[in-house]
């Protein structure tokens, strides 16, 4: 599950403002450790950003 701008704005204000990361994994429907992930994400690049090449593969449908 890829999750929005504004969901990864909500795990950092909830977070920043004392919520517990069980609370908002719980309350998002997220696992704890996406939660984590984009928190550390965030303190590290100061970014909300996907990193680049990460996703599915573009894949070329050719007949032959």
């Amino acid at each position: 599950m890829v999750l929005s701008y504004l969901q990864k704005m909500k795990i950092l204000t909830e977070y920043n403002s004392g919520k517990s990361m069980k609370d908002i994994s719980d309350e998002m429907k997220i696992n704890i450790k996406t939660a984590n992930k984009w928190i550390k994400r965030f303190a590290e690049t100061k970014s909300l950003a996907r990193k680049r090449g990460t996703g599915a593969y573009k894949r070329l449908d050719i007949d032959l």
